[in-house]
């Protein structure tokens, strides 16, 4: 039988996960709807050098359709092969902010339902776990 904090922690993280989805997603799709597509380069990888289990984020470079160059870390990151320095990217820019852009390739648009998928899974499995725990 499962403690009624190890339920929680469980619903806990995946209505957290669930959140970040629907934010992820709500964001992606402003981005789709009213962004500007142009093309960029994946300028450098960097460690965020924050764990033993390093995460490496692309530094993305493009210009925008006013010629202003936007060099910015990108805000997903992953292990170290996930792009490639110099590799030729899509990106979807918000026009009024820059900075705020999406990769247009299927690594970027498949975190939001990974995020949203995984909570409701943790939640489902939270709820389970205390529906046993009540009948034990």
């Amino acid at each position: 039988m499962e403690s009624v904090e190890t339920v929680m922690v469980l619903f806990v993280i995946g209505f957290a996960a669930l959140l970040i989805g629907f934010a992820r997603s709500n964001e992606k799709r402003k981005l789709l709807r009213n962004g500007i597509r142009v093309n960029g380069i994946i300028f450098q990888i960097i460690n965020d050098g924050k764990s033993s289990s390093p995460t490496y984020y692309a530094v993305v470079r493009f210009f925008t359709e006013q010629h202003d160059r936007v060099t910015e870390k990108y805000k997903i990151g992953g292990n170290k092969w996930t792009y490639k320095e110099g590799e030729d990217v899509k990106v979807i820019y918000d026009p009024q902010n820059p900075g705020r852009f999406l990769l247009d390739d299927i690594r970027s648009k498949a975190l939001s339902p990974v995020f949203i998928y995984g909570g409701i899974f943790l939640i489902l499995v939270s709820v389970g776990l205390l529906v046993l725990g009540l009948r034990g």
